[in-house]
């Protein structure tokens, strides 16, 4: 194409020139920009060819695992083998009390299986003696929610994570994830947010086992586990929030990594820790961020039902005015 491009222009503009000599100028100038357009094309091409090489999906470092008992691994694959969907959260002592309540909320929804991390040995001792299906992994949050995102969407499993201190009010299939996917089939991550930043809040977050997934979580799990000695304590959230390309930006991204179609839970739907503009849609709240977690009200709220949530989470009056927002002020 650049070689018939230039080659027209020297049989347009050539016979121009009036004196001889320029004939040779001519042609060199030709010859030129058409070993250049060749050059360059192909480099073009070459370069496109290998930026678009993705690693294979099994490239996992095994690693990145950490205090993951293999055995156990086997034993989560067995669980959830045959089953399309999963419903799981992690835990500390701290969270014992409300361990069967959270069980028993997911079972009046009709949702079996499910399962709990449990980040230390009180926990998993108190699972196994209530028959509470569980995975021991006494590891730090953020390597547990990516290391089984990645290991459950490897299995082919749809999973919904949500903190210990997330109260559903209703079954979050059919009143959350459903009616989003129904809306756009396409979406492949649905997570929370919050109302006062912009951030993703990672206390809920569902996937679909998608290959783009499984890259994701793959990715995610190693740079996190890379680098654990950047951010404070919500580095979790921005890690997670950097790999979606959302507001966070992450330092050393592989260029290859995949983009993945996403959208957040409204927090109408889901009130994230920090408040509702609305209270008629409300499926669940995020406590922490509120309550800071405290028996008392955890206890109502799990005891409770729908209105007496709605008795304790704020209001605002007036949605977030995204140019308000610049990092890092709002969080």
């Amino acid at each position: 194409i650049y070689a018939e491009y230039w080659g027209l222009t020297f049989v347009l503009f050539a016979p121009m020139s009036r004196v001889r000599g320029q004939w040779v100028a001519w042609i060199a100038i030709v010859a030129m920009l058409c070993l250049a357009s060749l050059v360059g094309y192909t480099f073009l091409q070459t370069n496109s060819m290998t930026s678009c090489v993705q690693p294979e999906i099994h490239s996992f470092d095994q690693s990145v695992n950490g205090k993951l008992d293999p055995q156990l691994l086997v034993t989560l694959r067995a669980r959830v083998n045959g089953s399309s969907q999963t419903i799981w959260t992690l835990s500390d002592k701290g969270y014992i009390p409300f361990l069967i309540r959270w069980r028993d909320r997911l079972h009046s929804f009709n949702h079996t299986n499910i399962f709990v991390a449990t980040l230390d040995e009180e926990t998993a001792e108190f699972c196994k003696a209530n028959g509470v299906p569980f995975v021991h992994y006494p590891e730090e949050v953020g390597v547990v929610k990516f290391v089984l995102s990645f290991h459950l969407a490897s299995f082919g499993v749809a999973a919904l994570f949500s903190e210990m201190d997330v109260i559903w009010f209703t079954d979050p299939f059919t009143t959350v994830i459903q009616p989003m996917l129904e809306q756009n089939p396409s979406l492949e991550l649905l997570i929370t947010g919050h109302v006062n930043h912009l951030r993703v809040n990672i206390g809920v977050f569902y996937s679909r086992p998608t290959s783009s997934i499984v890259v994701f979580y793959s990715t995610l799990a190693t740079y996190y586990h890379l680098r654990r000695d950047l951010w404070g304590p919500t580095r979790d959230q921005i890690v997670f929030d950097g790999h979606l390309r959302n507001i966070d930006e992450l330092p050393g991204l592989p260029p290859w990594l995949p983009g993945i179609q996403w959208s957040k839970i409204s927090n109408n739907v889901v009130g994230a820790g920090d408040g509702v503009y609305r209270y008629d849609q409300l499926r669940a709240v995020h406590t922490h961020s509120i309550f800071g977690s405290k028996p008392e009200t955890l206890t109502k709220l799990y005891e409770g039902d729908m209105n007496d949530g709605l008795k304790l989470i704020p209001l605002h009056s007036k949605p977030l005015d995204v140019h308000q927002c610049g990092f890092p002020k709002c969080w």
